[in-house]
C-alpha cells in the first residue's frame, strides 16, 4: 500500500516540476491505454464475466435505490 502511495505521491510531485510535452502526452496515452488493456485480460481471467448477471442486478438496485432516497430527501426538504 505504501509503495503505490509513494508511487503516485513522487508521480505528483514530478508532474509540477516538469513542463507538459506534446510527446510526453503521447506516450502517456499510450501507457494508459495499454493499462486499461491488462486490467481487462486481468478481469477476463477472474471469470468476472461469469458472475455479470449478479453485478449487473446489485447495480441496477443501487442505482434505483439511490434514485428514490434523493426523492425522499427531495419531499421531505421542501
Amino acid at each position: 500500500m505504501w509503495d503505490v502511495l509513494l508511487c503516485f505521491i513522487t508521480g505528483i510531485a514530478l508532474g509540477k516540476l516538469l513542463k507538459p510535452r506534446k510527446k510526453v502526452e503521447r506516450i502517456l496515452s499510450y501507457i494508459a491505454y495499454a493499462l486499461i488493456f491488462l486490467i481487462g485480460v486481468e478481469i477476463g481471467n477472474e471469470g468476472v464475466l461469469l458472475q455479470l448477471p449478479e453485478i449487473m442486478l446489485s447495480s441496477f438496485i443501487i442505482a434505483v435505490s439511490a434514485i428514490i432516497c434523493s426523492i425522499i430527501a427531495v419531499k421531505l426538504l421542501r
